[in-house]
């Protein structure tokens, strides 16, 4: 891809928001892994969640270019401004220092070493689980699990309905559409003795509802297949982006009347006048 990228004369960033505290301390457990990094000509930027595998808190994460020429284009300014000139490196504007700063005293606390220790416990956790997944009929693992998430599909029953089970039993197990699977993110905690095996117990258990409730269909099964019958992507984007406007939008007050004033929501548009609203009952002005 660096060399794809360099003979079209195009950028190519780096997608190690979830790997980006493993995979550069891999080679220090000697682990074998392709290049990935700056060290490839044709990479010109990097990003890097510090709140996964960094163990830091959210909201900080890192953005790294090859050079300032690009970091412009991210950049605004306004010179017009009537406080003067406005420029911020990102389109969120101000942010909090706090969390940079919890950030880095999180790296500079874990230090190099603590960074590599973990790599090493992730990374062999991973592998293992693959390995206990594996023994069981009826998991077939998708993709190589050789840093720190282990994606799998069944042949017993529906994957989706088995994601809420483990739900049920505490896990965190994410569904995956194309292809119908499923995975487990393998986090420090999960290193601990006794966890793993225990994930698995729950899993064949899981299998096992999923064999004696065949039938058996939850929200996320509902959901992920209502998705594979929609063959113009372009309407779940849309649809993603219908739900996210309105979970941001003010809903319309209810007045003593039943009558709805008017409301905005977030960008300020005016959102339709409800003159009545059944079912919902007027507040009581006595005193409980």
């Amino acid at each position: 891809l660096s060399e794809v990228a360099q003979r079209c004369g195009v950028p190519l960033h780096i997608d190690c928001t979830l790997g980006g505290f493993l995979l550069p301390f891999m080679e220090y457990c000697d682990y074998s892994i392709p290049t990935f990094d700056f060290r490839l000509p044709g990479v010109t930027s990097i990003a890097i969640d510090l709140h996964r595998y960094g163990q830091a808190p959210r909201s900080c994460s890192v953005l790294m270019y090859r050079d300032g020429s690009m970091l412009r284009h991210q950049c605004f300014s306004d010179s017009d401004w009537a406080g003067g000139v406005y420029a911020t490196p990102t389109l969120a504007g101000g942010r909090d220092g706090g969390a940079v700063a919890t950030a880095w005293a999180t790296m500079l606390g874990k230090g190099r070493d603590g960074y590599i220790s973990a790599c090493h416990r992730v990374v062999e956790a991973t592998r293992r689980l693959a390995d206990l997944l594996s023994d069981i009929d009826g998991i077939t693992l998708r993709g190589a699990a050789d840093l720190c998430v282990v994606a799998f599909e069944t042949s017993i029953g529906d994957i989706y309905v088995l994601v809420d089970f483990m739900t049920t039993k505490g896990w965190h197990v994410d569904p995956l559409l194309s292809p119908e699977a499923a995975r487990v993110p393998v986090t420090l905690r999960m290193c601990e003795e006794g966890v793993l095996e225990a994930l698995v117990e729950d899993v064949i258990e899981g299998l096992r509802y999923l064999s004696e409730n065949p039938t058996k269909t939850t929200k996320t099964s509902a959901f992920f297949h209502m998705l594979q019958t929609v063959a113009d992507r372009s309407l779940v984007d849309e649809l993603s982006l219908i739900r996210l406007q309105a979970h941001y939008s003010i809903p319309p007050p209810l007045d003593r009347d039943h009558r709805a004033g008017r409301a905005l929501s977030v960008d300020g548009r005016k959102m339709s006048l409800l003159t009545s609203v059944e079912g919902v009952k007027p507040p009581s002005s006595e005193k409980p």
